[in-house]
């Protein structure tokens, strides 16, 4: 009986999280891009304990994590060595697809327990945004114009990712750095990963945050701040993050920044709320049969 009552609140849980995104992704014009919780394990995942992937055996393999949410879909594929989604280097490519955006990204990366290093280049071709007219600030009119030319650009993007785990959760952190390329000289344009608009080159993320873990279920909150020193602009971010694993290979996360402070006025569209959905995890090699639900 017991078992039968996990079983349920988990697929209720799966139905709450799932349904709750559709009121706000209707205020929100972005969607999605790469600003997601980040590793599994950090964040509102399961931070520095033994899992099911830290118990596997140490080979070449190739990966996948498959993120699915409200309008959008963002599968990754990595090949490297050592144990996958836990503690391995090696190279990995990740589309993003979304109603405002598509971003494909391919890169380097290199793992740990409790840090996660990645770089690699990103290339954006948005359809709802152009590029901009420099302006002191930005108002969601602004952001939404229909004239001017295409947003295409490409990005070098490095990021570290880490956790530190305490008695009852633990911090987590992200500190990344953007160089928006292929932008028109006098121009600025609105970054589909964090939400703002950028000066080319430099973007800044830096982020911090405490999680608590109850058995699968991880509740948290995090702020961070967002620097493009061209426009000499500062973003402040704050929000909520959690993460149900609901099997070794299936979780479901949501992450959602709201801002706080900037002199942007481009209301939730410089916010982050498109990262709601259910990831599924998948690696050659593994001893154990794969099920979605226990």
């Amino acid at each position: 009986m017991r078992g039968r009552t996990l079983h349920a609140w988990k697929l209720a849980a799966i139905a709450a999280l799932l349904a709750a995104p559709t009121a706000a992704r209707a205020q929100n014009a972005s969607d999605g891009g790469q600003a997601s919780i980040g590793p599994a394990k950090t964040g509102a995942a399961t931070i520095g304990e033994e899992t099911y992937w830290s118990l596997g055996a140490t080979r070449l393999f190739v990966s996948s994590t498959i993120d699915v949410g409200y309008l959008y879909f963002r599968p990754r594929l990595s090949i490297g060595y050592g144990r996958p989604h836990w503690s391995w280097i090696g190279a990995e490519i990740s589309p993003s697809i979304t109603s405002s955006s598509v971003l494909e990204y391919a890169g380097l990366r290199a793992a740990s327990r409790y840090v996660d290093i990645r770089a690699g280049g990103r290339y954006a071709f948005s359809f709802s945004h152009k590029l901009l007219a420099p302006q002191r600030s930005y108002t969601r009119d602004d952001i939404d114009t229909r004239a001017g030319q295409p947003s295409r650009y490409v990005a070098l993007d490095a990021e570290v990712t880490f956790s530190i785990p305490l008695p009852v959760g633990g911090l987590f952190g992200i500190a990344g750095a953007s160089g928006i390329l292929g932008i028109p000289a006098g121009l600025y344009v609105f970054d589909e990963a964090l939400h703002t608009v950028v000066k080319p080159a430099l973007l800044a993320r830096q982020r911090l945050g405490y999680a608590f873990t109850f058995r699968d279920l991880t509740i948290g909150a995090f702020g961070e701040v967002i620097e493009n020193p061209g426009r000499n602009l500062t973003t402040v971010r704050v929000g909520p993050t959690a993460g149900l694993q609901i099997s070794d290979h299936l979780d479901l996360f949501a992450t959602f920044a709201f801002v706080v402070a900037s002199k942007d006025t481009i209301g939730l569209t410089g916010g982050d709320l498109g990262t709601l959905g259910v990831r599924y995890r998948w690696a050659s090699g593994e001893a154990v049969p794969v099920y979605l639900i226990p």
